[in-house]
């Protein structure tokens, strides 16, 4: 059973790295971003914390009014070439449809956020186009948990599972990627928390640390010019703003 974060950590997460800890953390949610880079902050344009924003100020929103139908109106990359850079520079990811994630650090597999007892043709967290049901159902999962915590807290004990994923290094600085749970941060960001209870997830490594990318499980298959885009990609943490209007 999860329990409460005892460690509330400043930059640099050193310490507790180092400890390896089976415990939840917090991290600063100025350091935290989804599997394609994108900032969970306020005005980033993720689709999930700009649409709780948006619920947060109109109880009445509807799903396909909110800024995740816009997204996902707007944001269809075909290949993982076009969802990290829509550039020449990775030529290895031209060939991989959008929806088969891989980066230099991890072996493929499917990019997940396919939506609750949906098929994976209907969607993806991540990335559109999503069918209307899809969307509908995504906005009131999201809408349940705004709900949720807004009156009884975060109480990460609760949790029948906790929100995990890993760090990337650079230097002495660090970001962590979410695997499982972003809802729960996309929520907790339009609710005006800084800090986000987290753990490291099982099937991932603890630290990708950029000096050591040639050691990189998946290194081999990307030139040295995509290894750096992606991992900056996701390091320097994407903003996202709508090409249509």
């Amino acid at each position: 059973m999860p329990h409460q974060p005892s460690t509330i950590l400043e930059k640099p997460y050193d310490a507790i790295i180092e400890t390896k800890p089976k415990s939840l953390f917090f991290v600063h949610l100025s350091d935290i971003v989804n599997p394609l880079g994108f900032s969970f902050e306020q005005g980033a344009g993720h689709p999930f914390t700009e649409s709780m924003v948006e619920y947060g100020q109109n109880r009445n929103l509807s799903s396909d009014a909110a800024f995740m139908a816009r997204f996902y109106d707007d944001f269809k990359p075909v290949t993982l070439n076009n969802a990290f850079c829509n550039t020449s520079v990775c030529d290895y990811l031209k060939n991989h449809f959008v929806k088969d994630y891989t980066v230099p650090w991890l072996e493929t597999m499917p990019m997940g956020g396919f939506g609750e007892g949906l098929e994976a043709s209907e969607g993806s967290h991540f990335v559109g186009p999503v069918s209307s049901e899809f969307l509908f159902k995504e906005f009131h999962r999201l809408k349940r948990i705004h709900d949720s915590i807004e009156k009884m807290g975060f109480d990460a004990s609760k949790q029948s599972d906790t929100i995990r994923g890993y760090f990337l290094k650079y230097g002495s600085d660090y970001r962590f990627v979410i695997v499982g749970g972003n809802h729960r941060v996309g929520v907790l960001s339009a609710l005006n928390h800084r800090r986000v209870p987290v753990a490291f997830h099982p099937d991932r490594p603890h630290v990708v640390d950029y000096a050591k990318r040639h050691t990189w499980l998946n290194a081999s298959k990307f030139d040295d010019a995509c290894k750096e885009h992606i991992f900056f990609t996701l390091f320097f943490k994407r903003q996202y703003v709508l090409k249509k209007s």
